[in-house]
């Protein structure tokens, strides 16, 4: 990923899922008042416990967020459960590294630690086990710059004056105009073998950008902040995996997110072998 730092205009330094990508920093918290901050949002029951939806999306625009959600929840689960004699450590090896798991040496053991926890609190969420200070914004108005180059969408977290925490997502034109969705996707490849394992036909979806942006909301998933360390797309993570493993992927997003869609793409087609990038 290009090694350019984007400063967010106002309050926040955001991690983007973005074409072509953009290498960001940790996130950055800052006071901001909450009466004004919190003006034109709805809440939204039916996703995490205290939602809120931007009033500026359109009902088309929510109905997409709450596809998203609900796939990237399907992912969760599948990459998070355990199916009686699915090989998890395979996949695992192949999106974070060969060093995945590996004992004996202590940094690895701590690294894979790391990875497995922040799985661990991905499955609370969307069981609706949050803090009670966890909060939740979808924005579709790019208010701060966000959406600057190609991106689809960015995350932001930051305090209000009373303590709560809000984990803020800002979702891009490209991510309602661009993305498929995941499981008219999983239909149309479906039943084609040669398709069903290529990565690639999966990967722009809107499931994956949400499932990617919620692996960047650090202390309620990702307990290191989580960074855009590879270049967006399937073939730059399963490289990063080869060359840097563990080192680098338990900080990758996109490593967490690609892991997460091969899961489900294998045992949702039954597939003898994990989807892969073009060339692998």
């Amino acid at each position: 990923m290009t090694h350019m730092l984007v400063l967010m205009a106002l309050f926040c330094l955001s991690c983007a899922t973005a074409h072509p990508p953009v290498y960001t920093p940790a996130i950055a918290e800052r006071q901001v008042p909450s009466n004004t901050y919190l003006r034109g949002f709805q809440q939204a029951s039916d996703l995490f416990p205290r939602t809120l939806i931007q009033d500026r999306c359109s009902d088309k625009q929510k109905e997409t967020l709450r596809t998203a959600w609900k796939g990237a929840k399907k992912l969760a689960e599948a990459q998070t459960s355990t199916v009686t004699g699915y090989d998890y450590d395979a996949v695992h090896r192949a999106w974070f590294g060969d060093d995945w798991n590996v004992k004996g040496d202590p940094e690895v053991e701590r690294r894979t630690q790391i990875i497995t926890d922040n799985m661990a609190r991905l499955t609370k969420l969307f069981r609706g086990e949050v803090g009670d200070h966890d909060n939740f914004v979808f924005w579709c108005e790019d208010k701060y710059g966000n959406c600057e180059g190609e991106a689809w969408a960015a995350s932001f977290e930051h305090t209000l004056e009373h303590g709560a925490l809000y984990q803020s997502t800002v979702f891009c034109p490209e991510f309602f105009e661009e993305e498929d969705v995941l499981e008219e996707d999983v239909e149309m490849f479906g039943g084609h073998p040669d398709d069903e394992t290529r990565i690639d036909h999966f990967q722009d979806t809107t499931a994956v950008t949400m499932l990617h942006e919620i692996y960047h909301y650090q202390f309620v998933v990702s307990d290191n902040p989580t960074l855009d360390i590879a270049e967006y797309g399937a073939g730059f993570d399963y490289q990063l995996a080869r060359e840097k493993g563990t080192e680098e992927t338990y900080l990758n997003a996109n490593s967490y997110a690609m892991d997460a869609l091969v899961i489900y793409l294998q045992q949702t087609f039954q597939s003898s072998t994990p989807a892969l990038p073009p060339g692998y």
